[in-house]
């Protein structure tokens, strides 16, 4: 499949499939993560991060994203993310993940066309539309 292709297959995915952002513990340290010119920099982005994850997981976490359709699914996730919240993130990256999962649920289904009729069934109709 060429890429333009596969690119509408996945662009139609996303408006059809039901999509989810969810928040895990980021094991990692924040301080591993920035590399701001000066150290005083690289200090107050660390302690901003640890104060927002003081209040909400979404602070320091590891997103996992979701994308399901017709009994198929695609996951992602997205390590060492700092936001204020849900929304925060899902108008930051949420589309660029959507996207990203909804690439790996197209994988998906199209591994699963090889041993199933269903997943067949269903790439034809997702490329009629």
């Amino acid at each position: 499949m060429s890429s333009t292709a596969r690119g509408r297959l996945i662009a139609k995915l996303a408006k059809l499939a039901s999509v989810t952002h969810q928040a895990e513990v980021e094991d990692s340290d924040p301080a591993d993560h920035f590399g701001y010119a000066s150290l005083q920099e690289n200090m107050q982005a660390v302690a901003n991060v640890r104060e927002m994850s003081r209040r909400s997981l979404w602070g320091w976490c590891c997103v996992k994203t979701t994308a399901e359709w017709s009994g198929f699914r695609g996951v992602t996730y997205l390590g060492a993310c700092s936001y204020e919240s849900a929304d925060a993130f899902t108008d930051a990256e949420g589309k660029a993940q959507t996207f990203e999962a909804c690439a790996a649920l197209l994988d998906n289904l199209t591994e699963a066309k090889v041993s199933g009729q269903l997943a067949a069934d269903l790439l034809s109709h997702l490329r009629r539309r």
